[in-house]
Order: structure tokens, then sequence, then C-alpha cells
């Protein structure tokens, strides 16, 4: 079924381009005087309840608040998981807010069982708000493989579309495909899902679930919390001091006899100066 000029579902198909990559805000980085590269080599990882990544090399510079991430990187924001050959994250405020995803990157999202949409291209413009994101840019050689799930209660798969484009750009909600629109040479077909056979391709090219990889907070962090020694020092007995105890007993005595008498005054700042010493 050809749906090269129709609206299907949340699936919108544009000969545009008024929405492109090329009306990204670009970023400027200002030097500061405490900028400073942290590098971490083999097998690096990051976690975040909300962000997940494991590469070969991490490299973040505070020039510019970005982390690249080199060597088969897969991130992970919520469902979504990300591939890439090389992968440049920029934060602000402590929150990821941008990505550039670079060497045909790949995003895949789990929908049921085994089947998983997937957006691929030659390089991408992921954007985030809160943490998650929510605008995709997809430039050159732009793929898709996508499944429609029927309106609950139902939840099963209707139908797998395939759209190949130039372009493309996808918005999500809660982290979930919600429209995508295509621009330039757009060839699309659907079919419904009890036709779809056994040998047609339903992985784009370099796609792998990896969710068996996703880096847990325990990975990170294995620090172990020691036990508490308090209740054990409490019982050892004060050592007690010749001259500490000495001093305390002249001042009972002195108190008792009237000639100790606490003062609280705040001292003028002209009395503060003592000959031999300068203010």
């Amino acid at each position: 079924i050809n749906l090269d000029s129709t609206k299907v579902d949340s699936i919108v198909v544009d000969s545009t381009l008024s929405d492109s990559l090329e009306n990204v805000v670009p970023i400027v980085n200002v030097a500061d005087s405490s900028d400073y590269l942290i590098r971490g080599f083999l097998n690096s990882k990051i976690y975040r309840v909300d962000v997940q990544a494991i590469c070969d090399s991490i490299i973040t510079e505070t020039i510019d608040s970005t982390t690249t991430f080199i060597g088969n990187p897969v991130l992970w924001n919520e469902n979504n998981q990300i591939n890439a050959a090389r992968i440049r994250a920029y934060t602000k405020n402590q929150e990821l807010y941008r990505a550039r995803l670079f060497g045909k990157p790949i995003i895949g999202q789990l929908v049921l069982d085994s089947s998983f949409n997937q957006i691929k291209g030659d390089y991408m413009d992921a954007m985030f708000r809160d943490n998650s994101i929510y605008r995709l840019y997809v430039n050159d050689a732009s793929e898709t493989l996508y499944y429609k799930l029927a309106d609950a209660p139902t939840d099963y798969i209707e139908s797998l579309t395939f759209i190949t484009s130039v372009n493309m750009i996808v918005d999500f909600d809660s982290t979930q495909i919600s429209t995508i629109k295509y621009y330039n040479d757009i060839k699309t077909i659907t079919y419904p899902i009890d036709m779809v056979k056994p040998e047609q391709v339903t992985i784009l090219q370099g796609f792998e679930w990896q969710p068996e990889n996703k880096p847990t907070k325990k990975d990170i962090f294995d620090r172990k919390i020691v036990d508490s020694y308090r209740e054990e020092v409490a019982k050892i007995t004060k050592p007690l001091f010749t001259i500490t105890d000495m001093i305390n007993k002249r001042k009972l005595e002195y108190i008792q006899k009237n000639m100790w008498k606490d003062r609280f005054e705040i001292i003028p700042l002209e009395r503060k100066t003592f000959k031999g010493f300068v203010n």
C-alpha cells in the first residue's frame, strides 16, 4: 500500500524542509579560567537515573559542557537506545539538552516482544528536555521501520511501515514516537502485520538491541558502606590531662570566691590592638 501523499495516523509526509536541522541554534563555546578535560579509557561507562552509556573512551570538556563518546558508543534514554560511531552530548545546568550522533546512527525503541521501531540516517541531532528526548533531526539517507499499535486496551501491532527519505524530523511524547515528518524523495509502504513475511527485513543494518549492556548504578558506584564504630568509640574512657584538670579546679575555686566572671560583651575594635602586634 503506497502512502506517498497521504497522512497515516501520526506519520506525516511533507515535501518541504522548513523545519530541518539547518534551523537548529548553533552552539557557542566560551572559554573560562577553570576549564579542564576529563578522560576515561577502555570500557567506559556513565550512569544517571535518566541516561546511561557505554563506549571505549569518554572525553568531557568543561569549556562547552560536552562529553564525547568514542568507540562503538551506546546511549540509553528511557526506552530509547542510540547506537552510533561517535556521540557528542551537550549539557546545560547539569542536564542533557542536545546530542549529535555521527557515523550512520540508529535509534531503536522496543514496541512489543522482539519488535522495534528503528530510525537510521547518516547523522542526527537529538534534542532533550528535562533529560528526555523530545525531537530528533535525521539528515541524509533516512530510513524508518515503524510499528503501529492498536488502541488500548487491545495493545497489539496492527501494521509495519517502511519509509525512506532524504531527511526527517521525529517528535517524541513521553519518550514515545508521536510524529514523524519526511522530506524529499519519500518512499513508503505499509503492510498489515499478518502480511509481513518471515524473510522480510525487520531489523535495519547495524541495529542491535543490547539491554544486557546497559550499566546500572551498582556497576558504576561500587563503594562499600563501612559499619559504624560510633557506639564502640563512645564506650572508651576519655583521657584525663593533668593540666586541664588543674585549670578546671582553679577556675571552680575562683568562681566560689567570687573572683571569676565570664565576660560576653563585644570588645570595641580599638581595644583589640595589642602592643607588639599590628592591627
